[in-house]
């Protein structure tokens, strides 16, 4: 049987992988909000352990999850804005939200992450 991912699908397949899962459990910590208490620290629980070994299978494998919430959005940061055209050139913008994180690689962006800006007020 041959495989489906080569060699050099691998890495921009685990970096899919790695954030879908790092969604995965996003969705299960806003889920837990909506449950009965017992349930609901029992899949948070859960949810901390998952997200435990998912960093430690991404640094095992040389990668980094990079998340952004309350960072400067500005040139070169490993994100795109899905909102900044709602802002001007000018504006000083920070993240308020990480969609999907950047998947760093031996020191290089294998997928930039999608963010929400807000305009920064300070």
């Amino acid at each position: 049987m041959t495989p489906l991912i080569t060699g050099a699908d691998i890495v921009p397949g685990l970096a899919d992988l790695l954030v879908d899962y790092w969604k995965l459990a996003r969705g299960a910590v806003k889920a837990a909000g909506q449950l009965q208490e017992a349930e609901s620290k029992r899949l948070l629980s859960q949810t901390k352990y998952a997200v435990r070994q998912l960093n430690g299978f991404a640094d095992r494998c040389g990668f980094r999850i990079v998340e952004f919430e309350g960072l400067v959005f500005e040139p070169g940061i490993a994100a795109s804005a899905d909102n900044e055209d709602d802002f001007e050139n000018e504006t000083a913008l920070i993240v308020t939200r990480t969609i999907e994180p950047a998947i760093i690689c031996d020191m290089r962006v294998v997928r930039p992450g999608r963010v929400i800006v807000a305009q920064n007020n300070y």
